[in-house]
């Protein structure tokens, strides 16, 4: 089940006694011959499908195609490793898709024109009847354009990519605008079948302007719909297959279906298989799992065996050994049902050493084991990397380090792969033994400490040292061994013949070394390199430091903006240091409205009493004042003529953290740079009361780590090991549920209230004016006004 985005709570019907399941940024699946459900891996909106081979694909307004690489069961079996995604992208999304309508196709956003905007229905075509090249391909629709998109993918590793299969137009497009396309299924007899909504207008209601809800086309077509069906123009109308009634059929009819080429007998002959229960035939389905000719028979001779609870345990080892790929994906995976058979456990890790991505990386999932002798190209890909952190417990990830960090005498560079697996193995293994006397977490200091490769030792250190901090265990290093770490990471920060990168890694490290602090704050000096800087004041930000802060302070009004912003984010993420920040607003060296309404937001509601009223106090220029009566003293503003040169240089102070227009800022929150539907008044109110309408995917969330450091943002990525929130700035902050004492949703859009605090009038008519450079000129609808 496709959850659809917005998340939700599941109960049984079913199964009384089941608890609830949360499916907040999941997918959804069900038994229906036991009712047990569960969440899983996804999420998708409208449109699920799977391949030949159980690959799962969903798709969202803007992504056509998306594949489930990780099922959340391989991250539940390991807490200690997070994961920032399970999907992948197929097909190019957003505003990288194209799309070529043939209709007078209308969007609501002009920079959505000529992209997915509503897509939906993904599709894998499995079938015979269209010409064999469209096997495999992934369709997509896309209602608002009048079209249907057709995608040639290819295995790529653990996944697939592809690209458009013609140039500057679509599978399918249509110049009349009510076909909307919404859905496709496979017939029997090898055709593609199309479900078309055949609608006049598509928009969702939250989302149409003001202007155009008088429209009086909206609900034409609510009766109606049409069903088409695509085969190929040069069709033998006496090879379709008409009517197909397979319930009488006898099992050795069905049984013969299981190598048919079309999907739709395939699989309905499995069903009636299934549902039978007829034990008798598990020696005809031995056969055919054995000697079949077709991969598809084999496999789903295999899957019926362990449906009828027949499946014998050396035919699943002999299946492991296929000479077809696919069917030892699925052999792997039905090993799954015996978790404790050494046999079993043995046939699945030689798979780890075929020669193909996908078998290696669901051997690693499944056997909870790796090798990378013979496959050290593995490590070049993320999802690879992802199965083989995944695979190991932290003794084997310790071991599996050591042998990639190799000993000091080695020189060789190392790959962006090995060094990204070198980090994240030694989070996950920083603690246990790799000799006699050595853990990952000594053998990192030995590396930084004497390895000729730098980048080396930085990124197993900071790796080890990431997962001492996340269980607050004790290094067992020494004062002397301290104070060496600490001199090495200081030569390299000072080392300008050293790239940036590792100089600035140095920097970062320098935050879980113990009496660094003046260090660190000898590297926030404003003779320092920017980058350098910003990355020792975030640094000094992880210290409990509180005078190292006096000199910031003191040089704050001449910082640049960006050092400003960690500054106060550094101050504001310590409690003992707040009061440092509030009595810089009442000695004025900071003003109340150079904090920025979320931080404001912060403070006025902190958990500390004191910390609460004081800031009340003083921040009181900066709390927004009711927004009813803020819209209502802004109304002039509406009749100013505007200046959007000088509203430019406005967007960018203010409004550039969260928002792109003209190539100026990034995206955090939703794309406003495109207002052609939204009058004045709308824009205005959004920007003064940007919580009179939000949507869920971007209310901002709250999150409290156990050091009592505090992260903010909008999330947007959720497995069962780790959360991901999007951060001002176009940050992303990807934080273990280990590491999360509380996290909370404000209930409020990451757009701050009160930011007529910081704009004037005169300014927000700038303001508007630029905004509204691009807009939907006189509110006329996309369609003609004659129903």
């Amino acid at each position: 089940m496709a959850n659809g985005l917005r998340g939700g709570t599941v109960v049984s019907r079913m199964l009384k006694d089941q608890k609830p399941i949360n499916i907040s940024g999941m997918d959804f699946r069900f038994d229906p011959r036991t009712g047990k459900a569960e969440a899983v891996s996804g999420n998708g909106q409208f449109g699920l499908c799977f391949d030949d081979w159980g690959n799962r694909f969903v798709c969202s307004n803007r992504n056509p195609v998306r594949h489930v690489v990780i099922e959340d069961r391989y991250l539940k079996a390991n807490p200690d490793v997070t994961v920032p995604a399970v999907m992948h992208d197929v097909a190019a999304w957003g505003e990288q898709s194209r799309i070529f309508p043939i209709s007078r196709a209308w969007t609501t956003s002009n920079l959505h024109a000529g992209q997915f905007t509503a897509a939906c229905g993904v599709y894998i075509y499995r079938g015979d009847l269209l010409p064999a090249e469209f096997k495999g391909n992934a369709f997509t629709c896309d209602p608002t354009g009048n079209l249907i998109h057709r995608e040639i993918m290819q295995p790529a590793g653990p996944t697939f990519t592809s690209k458009s299969a013609y140039e500057g137009k679509e599978f399918l497009a249509s110049p009349d605008e009510w076909f909307r396309p919404v859905n496709m299924e496979l017939g029997p007899d090898g055709a593609l079948y199309i479900v078309d909504m055949y609608r006049c207008v598509i928009e969702h209601p939250d989302f149409v302007p003001d202007e155009l809800k008088r429209r009086p086309d909206q609900r034409l077509g609510d009766d109606r719909g049409r069903i088409w069906r695509i085969v190929p123009k040069d069709a033998d109308p006496t090879r379709q297959r008409g009517s197909v009634r397979l319930g009488a059929s006898n099992n050795e009819d069905l049984l013969a279906l299981l190598a048919h080429p079309n999907a739709w007998q395939r699989e309905t002959a499995q069903r009636l298989v299934l549902e039978r229960q007829r034990l008798a035939i598990a020696p005809r389905l031995r056969d055919m799992a054995k000697n079949s000719k077709e991969p598809q028979a084999r496999a789903r001779s295999l899957w019926l065996l362990a449906g009828l609870n027949s499946l014998e345990k050396h035919e699943l080892i002999a299946a492991m050994d296929d000479q077809s790929t696919d069917v030892r994906r699925q052999s792997i995976l039905l090993a799954e049902m015996l978790p404790g058979d050494e046999e079993v456990k043995n046939g699945v890790m030689r798979c780890r050493d075929v020669n193909d991505a996908a078998v290696r990386f669901l051997a690693n999932l499944v056997s909870r084991s790796v090798t990378l002798r013979n496959h050290s190209n593995d490590v070049e890909d993320p999802w690879m990397r992802a199965s083989i952190r995944l695979a190991l417990d932290r003794q084997h990830a310790a071991w599996t380090f050591a042998s990639l960090v190799g000993n000091r005498a080695d020189s060789a560079p190392r790959s962006n792969g090995q060094l990204e697996l070198i980090g994240e193995l030694a989070e996950i293994g920083h603690a246990e033994r790799i000799g006699t006397n050595a853990t990952a977490l000594t053998v990192a200091r030995d590396v930084l400490l004497g390895f000729p490769r730098s980048e080396v030792g930085l990124v197993a250190l900071a790796g080890a040292l990431r997962g001492s901090t996340k269980l607050a265990g004790d290094t067992g290093f020494s004062a002397d061994d301290w104070s060496a770490i600490q001199a090495k990471l200081l030569t390299l920060a000072n080392d300008r013949t050293l790239a940036l990168d590792q100089r600035r890694s140095a920097v970062s490290l320098l935050a879980y070394v113990p009496n660094s602090t003046a260090a660190i704050a000898r590297l926030t000096a404003r003779d320092q390199d920017q980058a350098l800087r910003l990355a020792a004041v975030v640094a000094l930000g992880r210290q409990s430091a509180i005078p190292e802060w006096l000199p910031l302070l003191g040089s704050f009004a001449s910082d640049t903006p960006p050092v400003r912003r960690a500054i106060i984010d550094g101050l504001l993420a310590r409690p003992e240091r707040i009061k440092l920040l509030l009595d810089a607003v009442e000695a004025g060296k900071i003003k109340a409205t150079e904090l920025e309404p979320p931080q404001v937001k912060r403070l006025v509601e902190h958990r500390d009493a004191a910390i609460k009223e004081r800031a009340a106090k003083l921040l009181a220029s900066a709390v927004p004042a009711d927004r009813a009566q803020a819209l209502a003293d802004y109304q002039p503003v509406l009749k100013m003529a505007g200046d959007a040169k000088r509203g430019q240089a406005i967007f960018e102070k203010n409004c550039s953290a969260c928002h792109r227009i003209a190539g100026i800022g990034v995206n955090v929150t939703p794309d406003i740079s495109d207002s052609r539907t939204k009058k004045l008044d709308q824009l205005l109110g959004d920007i003064l009361q940007p919580n009179r309408a939000i949507d869920n995917n971007y209310l901002g969330y709250v999150v409290r780590l156990q050091d009592g450091t505090i992260a903010t943002g909008i999330l947007t990525t959720e497995t069962a090991t780790s959360i991901t929130l999007k951060q001002q700035g176009g940050k992303e902050a990807v934080i273990a549920r280990s590491e999360i004492d509380e996290l909370r949703s404000s209930g409020q859009s990451l757009m701050p209230e009160g930011l007529e605090r910081t704009i004037p009038p005169p300014d927000m008519a700038d303001l508007l004016s630029f905004i509204k450079a691009r807009r939907y000129p006189d509110g006329r609808t996309p369609l003609s006004p004659d129903p």
